[in-house]
């Protein structure tokens, strides 16, 4: 995200571009990079591959690389209003991975009519990052898909329920006509459907759960008007919207710039105007009705500028992410958005940034969306292997000694089962545990369902007290660092139950060997390069930990 990179605005740090690196699922890393020469204004749009390396993004004029430099034949991917501050188009742009071909994606894009306030014509843009030894190139561009004014931005997708294809939907502009994508390995195919209000258009937001079950779209024309929410069901398999219900977000003023998000778990709709947000249950029978406030907002100033809402999103760590109207320096975030009302948390202005942003948080659908199982267009064999991964905090500063549990996992697992190192355990999905002491806990969650279960394990360090033991943290050493094929841990003591344990940056167990006094050599040949984490434990203590990294052959 961010406004004006490298030499095309004032040499200060308030241009430049920010970078979210959710590596530490807990809490985000922000990045500041003021020598990329990038504009965003709203269209963003980007993708990494499954362990997070970036491969390539867009602010819809432009493709840039991983190496934050314009992708190979990644310019005139826009011809009308390209003028070099990027587009204007909320969710102007969306990358998908081609169906059935490795590391070749297919980027969509609404042209920016900007003088009538409109999308004009939808494009796609082919990229195999193949090419240029994996910084990528652009090997067709502007293959036309709809000739029609659109809306403004709006584009959003959602995986196909036999697991591989991609549906991708568009609304026409001042109609009730969607037009609705299947992207599968011989190419797209294009469809339309009639449904719902003849609405305005203006700025705005549409996605879908991430269960892909629900289609959602909020929208206004003006200041003056009242917003437009409108719901819908989607059918994975056949690609068809039905159960159609709209309601006007008629608290004035100030409905312009809505955005909108939903809970990881599908079950709770946010909507904001600029000024105040709400929450809607999603499972319920009338959804609308159940409209509560969970947001207003509070007026705080940033680059001379009331910190508005808009721009939604839902990040990797399981929190949706607001971007204010204005230009500015903060986030918003609600921390806890599986819980219903002021539980949920909405947190004002809680991230800084060191650049300015706004309107522009990054387009991009659940790609971590499985097949329906069971269902009719389950065809290519693909299941839901649980993928499992989770967060922790301490939500209550006054209860130091309470950790707050939250599960991010994946693919439709149907059973948990926690162990929070302390001799205790839980089944529930997102538990709140108090431990009785300080100290060094190492916490396991395994997920499973009717395929297969997988376990992240990650190590927890609560007070003050929980230091390691030096003296005995003297007696074990790992050998080499980086290292290759293999690594040695040297153990000169004799001690109760000695324990080495490796993980990855995920904190997936890699490795577990009971030591023996001596040198133990830890065969690693076929994990992949990268950085790992281990901890050595003597009587289920820990003693130390550290990380090292693997490097090729």
């Amino acid at each position: 995200m961010g406004l004006g990179g490298g030499n095309q605005s004032p040499l200060n740090d308030e241009w430049g571009v920010t970078l979210l690196d959710f590596s530490n699922i807990d809490k985000p890393q922000v990045i500041e990079k003021q020598e990329y020469a990038v504009n965003f204004t709203a269209t963003n749009a980007g993708i990494c591959d499954s362990i997070g390396n970036l491969l390539f993004y867009t602010n819809g004029e432009k493709v840039y690389g991983p190496n934050h430099q314009v992708m190979e034949n990644g310019t005139g991917i826009a011809v009308i209003n390209a003028d070099g501050y990027g587009y204007r188009l909320s969710q102007g742009a969306i990358a998908l991975p081609y169906p059935g071909y490795e590391k070749l994606y297919l980027l969509i894009t609404v042209e920016d009519n900007l003088f009538i306030t409109m999308g004009w014509n939808l494009f796609s843009h082919t990229i195999d990052m193949t090419k240029n030894n994996g910084m990528g190139a652009v090997i067709e561009k502007r293959a036309l898909l709809v000739q029609d004014s659109l809306t403004w931005g709006k584009l959003s997708a959602v995986k196909h329920a036999n697991g591989r294809d991609w549906w991708f939907v568009i609304p026409r502009r001042f109609s009730n006509t969607y037009y609705i994508g299947l992207l599968s390995p011989t190419g797209v195919v294009l469809k339309s459907q009639n449904i719902g209000y003849t609405t305005t258009d203006g700025v705005g937001e549409s996605l879908f759960s991430p269960n892909g079950n629900k289609y959602i779209r909020v929208d206004n024309r003006n200041a003056v008007e009242p917003g437009i929410m409108m719901a819908m069901d989607f059918n994975r398999c056949s690609g068809e919207l039905s159960n159609f219900q709209g309601a006007y977000l008629a608290l004035l003023p100030n409905t312009f710039g809505l955005g909108a998000s939903i809970s990881p778990d599908s079950r709770y709709l946010y909507v904001n105007k600029i000024t105040e947000a709400y929450q809607f249950d999603l499972w319920a029978i009338d959804v609308f009705s159940t409209q509560i406030v969970v947001a207003q907002n509070d007026g705080f100033v940033t680059n001379n500028s009331i910190n508005f809402f808009q721009a939604n999103q839902l990040g990797p760590d399981g929190r949706l992410y607001i971007q204010g109207l204005n230009q500015g320096f903060f986030l918003h975030f609600i921390n806890f958005p599986n819980r219903a009302g002021d539980a949920c948390q909405f947190v004002q202005h809680g991230m800084e940034t060191p650049t300015l942003v706004a309107r522009e948080i990054p387009n991009y659908p659940n790609y971590r969306l499985g097949p329906i199982d069971g269902s009719t267009c389950d065809t290519l064999g693909f299941d839901n292997h649980p993928l499992c991964n989770w967060r922790w905090e301490q939500e209550d500063t006054l209860s130091p000694l309470q950790v707050t549990f939250t599960d991010l996992s994946a693919y439709e697992p149907i059973e948990w089962h926690w162990d929070f190192g302390d001799g205790t355990v839980s089944q529930d999905t997102s538990p709140v545990h108090t431990y009785m002491a300080e100290g060094i806990y190492t916490v396991c969650l395994v997920i499973s369902n009717q395929y297969s279960s997988d376990t992240m394990c990650r190590v927890l360090q609560l007070g003050t007290s929980a230091t390691n033991n030096l003296e005995a943290s003297e007696l074990i050493s790992v050998s080499p660092n980086p290292f290759g094929d293999y690594f040695h841990v040297a153990l000169s003591a004799n001690l109760h139950n000695p324990v080495f344990r490796l993980f990855d940056q995920t904190g997936r167990l890699k490795r577990e060997e009971q030591l023996a006094f001596g040198i133990t050599e830890i065969e690693t040949a076929e994990l992949p390069r990268g950085m790992y984490f281990w901890e050595f434990r003597a009587s289920n203590e820990l003693v130390k930990s550290g990380k090292c990294i693997k490097i090729a052959k």
